[in-house]
């Protein structure tokens, strides 16, 4: 004859819970695409002094069971016209597209003083305007579109692990 006791049921609770059924194997997923994804970011980043390419981080859904991950920029506000261009070759939304783009001098002065530029941030900004802005580099799209393979792969490592999960199921019972 089979008895269950009390310490039984909640053995039994704790594996059936979706914390332990999908939690860590979602969590391990959203990890690993997560830096794969920022790695290949980081390596289309353009870099003068390197703050955009340190700005790229990651974050993973703190919930039991996590339903997202993401990169993305912070501290740089120039990575949205670095992704997505200025001005005339502007591919996002914002308000310099399609009309010609003049940056403000000052945020050009470092860059021009450290590459010899005369007449400094002013000069790069009004060559900035004479082309009409500035191409878009598509840095964060680029590095999605080049993680693909990877991603899928670690999805089906994840698949793996929730199959090997589910089949456990079967020796949850007791005896």
């Amino acid at each position: 004859m089979t008895s269950i006791d009390s310490n039984d049921i909640e053995r039994i609770k704790a594996k059936l819970s979706p914390e332990y059924l999908l939690g860590r194997p979602m969590r391990k997923f959203f990890k690993t695409a997560t830096l794969s994804i920022a790695n290949k970011v980081r390596r289309r980043t353009p870099s003068d002094l390197g703050d955009l390419r340190r700005s790229i981080e990651t974050a993973v859904d703190a919930a039991p069971v996590p339903l997202w991950g993401k990169v993305f920029t912070a501290r740089v506000p120039l990575a949205f016209y670095v992704e997505y261009g200025t001005g005339i070759f502007a591919t996002g939304p914002g308000p310099t597209k399609g009309v010609p783009f003049f940056p403000p001098p000052a945020a050009l002065d470092g860059w021009a003083q450290r590459h010899g530029v005369v007449g400094g941030g002013y000069a790069v900004a009004q060559a900035i305007y004479k082309r009409g802005g500035t191409p878009p580099v598509l840095f964060m799209q680029g590095g999605f579109e080049d993680s693909q393979r990877d991603i899928k792969a670690k999805l089906k490592l994840a698949q793996a692990e929730l199959a090997k999960l589910f089949n456990s199921l079967g020796g949850i019972g007791v005896e």
